[in-house]
């Protein structure tokens, strides 16, 4: 059995970030969606490539060059917009970014290349950079406060417990 969007949206939610890059050259400012999840294995690198081509995501592998953690990396606003497609109606913690990079994406698709970027377009950026650095675990899940590690929450440890088919322990 092969990767399921279902599986890459839970990967997504713990391992994964989207941004929008901001290049600057002589040509001017570019902004280029980037969706990326990273894994210090790298075997487990390859196999989520392989469930990546099986299901038409077009993305680029690195190697673990930085602090030993490799990265998939989908970029681009064709790729970007079919991962959104795809994976995001799955995605749960990170579907705000999604989201924003979502509505960017159209908007530009829609725009003649090579249109400049106004200023909505950086906010965006930074909006979507807030989102991304202020991630807190289990945050949009609970209550608004972290979970109770000592005695726990109900419903965090159910859902941990029933990974994989196991039964909560009590």
């Amino acid at each position: 059995m092969g990767i399921t969007k279902e599986y890459l949206a839970g990967l997504f939610d713990g391992e994964g970030s989207a941004s929008l890059i901001l290049t600057v050259s002589k040509q001017g400012r570019s902004l280029r969606p980037e969706i990326t999840i990273t894994q210090k294995t790298m075997w487990y690198l390859e196999v989520l490539s392989q469930g990546l081509r099986d299901l038409g995501l077009g993305h680029n592998l690195s190697s673990q060059r930085y602090r030993g953690v490799g990265r998939i990396m989908i970029s681009g606003l064709k790729r970007s917009d079919r991962f959104i497609q795809v994976v995001g109606p799955y995605v749960i913690l990170k579907k705000r970014q999604l989201d924003l990079l979502a509505g960017f994406i159209q908007k530009r698709l829609a725009l003649p290349v090579c249109t400049p970027y106004d200023k909505a377009d950086l906010d965006l950026r930074q909006q979507i950079r807030a989102l991304r650095n202020s991630q807190g675990i289990l945050r949009d899940l609970t209550s608004g406060s972290p979970p109770d590690h000592a005695g726990g929450d109900d419903k965090v440890q159910t859902a941990a417990a029933n990974v994989g088919g196991r039964k909560p322990v009590r």
